[in-house]
This record gives structure tokens, C-alpha cells and sequence, in this order.
């Protein structure tokens, strides 16, 4: 009879052997080819989650808005803090939004499964959360935000877990429609079909399904995955497509099924944060930084060439890695922002 302690040394056993599989952090190839420099970091911001570049705009001094988990940076193209947000409560994944069309910043806390999502005020106070249960099939899983009805002001779609389907509120956080699915746990408001109005775009998996303002279904897709993530390929200022993992790639589909483009996704996960950089003018390079699932505690990112070939790889020691493309207009050429932990990394071509 195996005695406990044994069963207990086994277990450490392993444990550690689990452990030694895992890939260390740091670079993995193209190190003579990418040259990767410190961009910005403060504590103060917890764990980053989210990196956006602002739009140009007259009187604002910042150029890249970093949001982590307890605040928000706005610093410059040169990755100096002009101000900070401070967050009243720990956030998920929070992205800021102009709620309004007024030019003042709110966020929009995304969530990211069986955590709240939320909207929060320009100060970092929080306007309203979800209120409902966090656990269980009928949990928030994931929020977008868009102006489905062209009054000036945005509405939220929240997808929920395994049956809770889609809530669409304003922004006071009342109920406009609901929309039955099953497994929601992808989300995006966006112009799926090139009309100039904004539809809904969720996974009712193993489907897709794009429904108009309202919440009444338009499409029903299967491109061979459920949960989506979102890029403009192969223009980062362009339309914004579905990418997700099937058949052991990373594929990036249109509206209408078309794959427009196919990256090995060996160690990828199609709900990952991804870019378009322009890490050399007019060569539309794709950059994706994964959560690698077997820890959840590391991150994988994977810079692919303008031909889809691999070009750079690292490992992060931290559980999210959001990119962002951050473009100079005097060569053309763009720098990829790369987020973990408390700092934010730039990367260029040597």
C-alpha cells in the first residue's frame, strides 16, 4: 500500500517534471534580426492589459495610452508619463473608449472570463459593472463597445459563458436586448458587412453569428473556429477581421468565409492580441502575443514576415501580452509595442 508521503513525493515529482517542459523566458529565434529596447514601466499600473495608440489630436500631449491593472499611463511617442488614471478597483482588461464623441477618455474594462466587465469614468472611478453572477454558465465572459444606433453615444454588447447569450446595454449599463448562444466567450462590434453601420459579432459555438443593431441575426458563419480574436489584415487602418485557430493555424477569415491569410499557430491561441506592424515601410508584418495555456503564467510572442514565414519568437514571463503598431511618419516604418508584466517593450528591425 503507497503511503502518503510517497503518494506526496510522487506528486512533487511531477509537478517539477511539468514544470522543466515549460519554456523559459526568453528569446527563442531572430534575436540577430529584431532589436528590442525598454519603452516604458511603472508599478503603478500593475499588469499591463491593454496598449493604444491615440489618434492625433490637437492640444493632446501623449501618444500611446497603457492601461494595466490598477491604472492608466498616457505617455508619449518617446515613452515619457504625462499623466496617470488611477483605477478605484483592480481591473480585468481594461481599454480606453470616448464614450461620448467629446474627446475625454472613459475605459472600458473587457473582461476576460468569470471576471466583471465594466465601464469606468475618465477619473478611474467605476460608472457601472456588471452586476449579475460572476461564476457559472451565465457569466460575463467578454464586453465590446460600439455606436450601434448613431446617436453620438455607445452601446455595449457583453457575451456570456456557456448559456447566458448576449446582453446589448447603453451607456448607464441598462438592458437594451438579449440575444439567446451558447459558449459566448468571443465578442466584437464592428462593420461586418462594408454598410457603414456597425453590427454584432459573437461565437455561438461551434458559429459565428453577426447580428444588427437591433440584436436580429443577420449571418450564421463556420470557419472552422468559435472563439475570435480581431485584426485589420493586411492594413492595420483598415477593416477589422476574424482570426482564430483551426486545423493547427492561425487563420484570418472576411465575412464571407475567405481565409485572406494562414500563420502556424504552434503555441498560439486564436483569441490572442494581435497587430498588423510595419516594422519596414509598406511590408505589412504580423505580430500575435499569446497566453501559452499549458502555465497561464507565461506569454508567447511571434513575429511572422510579410510572407508568413516566422521571423522573431520570445517567451514573456507574464500571463498577457498585448501588442500595439507604433508608426513614425518621417520613415514610414513602425515600432511594435509589446506589454508584460509592469513595462512595455519596443521592438524594431536591427
Amino acid at each position: 500500500m503507497v503511503s502518503r508521503v510517497t503518494l506526496a513525493f510522487l506528486l512533487m515529482l511531477w509537478t517539477l517534471g511539468c514544470w522543466s517542459s515549460y519554456p523559459k523566458p526568453g528569446v527563442v529565434r531572430g534575436a540577430d534580426l529584431v532589436q528590442k529596447s525598454p519603452f516604458f514601466e511603472s508599478a503603478e499600473i500593475g499588469e499591463v492589459q491593454s496598449i493604444t495608440i491615440a489618434p492625433p489630436a490637437s492640444g493632446v500631449d501623449y501618444n500611446v495610452i497603457v492601461a494595466g491593472t490598477t491604472a492608466a499611463a498616457f505617455v508619449t511617442r518617446s515613452g515619457e508619463l504625462r499623466r496617470l488614471v488611477r483605477f478605484e478597483s483592480k481591473r480585468s482588461t481594461p481599454v480606453p473608449i470616448d464614450v461620448e464623441g467629446d474627446g475625454t477618455l472613459e475605459f472600458m474594462d473587457r473582461g476576460g472570463g468569470w471576471q466583471p466587465v465594466a465601464l469606468i469614468n475618465a477619473d478611474g472611478r467605476t460608472a457601472w459593472q456588471y452586476e449579475g453572477e460572476l461564476k457559472g454558465l451565465e457569466a460575463p465572459n467578454e464586453m465590446d463597445a460600439g455606436d450601434l444606433d448613431g446617436d453620438g453615444r455607445l452601446e455595449f454588447v457583453i457575451g456570456m459563458n456557456g448559456a447566458g447569450g448576449v446582453l446589448c446595454r447603453d451607456d448607464r449599463g441598462a438592458t437594451r436586448w438579449t440575444a439567446a448562444g451558447m459558449n459566448v466567450f468571443s465578442v466584437a462590434v464592428l462593420d461586418a458587412n462594408a454598410d457603414g453601420r456597425l453590427e454584432v459579432v459573437h461565437s455561438n459555438i461551434p458559429r459565428i453569428e453577426v447580428r444588427d443593431a437591433a440584436g436580429a441575426l443577420l449571418k450564421t458563419m463556420q470557419p472552422g473556429f468559435g472563439s475570435f480574436a480581431t485584426v485589420a489584415w493586411p492594413d492595420a487602418r483598415g477593416a477589422r477581421r476574424l482570426m482564430g485557430e483551426a486545423n493547427g493555424q492561425l487563420q484570418i477569415v472576411d465575412f464571407e468565409g475567405k481565409v485572406l491569410a494562414r500563420f502556424d499557430a504552434t503555441g498560439l491561441w486564436g483569441q490572442s492580441p494581435a497587430t498588423v506592424v510595419r516594422l519596414a515601410p509598406d511590408r505589412p508584418y504580423f505580430a500575435v502575443g499569446s497566453t501559452i495555456k499549458a502555465t497561464m503564467q507565461l506569454s508567447r510572442l511571434k513575429i511572422f514576415e510579410p510572407g508568413m514565414a516566422p521571423l522573431y519568437e520570445e517567451v514573456f514571463g507574464s500571463a498577457h501580452l498585448p501588442v500595439a503598431a507604433l508608426g513614425d511618419d518621417t520613415t514610414g516604418r513602425e515600432r511594435l509595442l509589446v506589454g508584460s508584466g509592469s513595462q512595455v517593450w519596443s521592438l524594431q528591425l536591427r
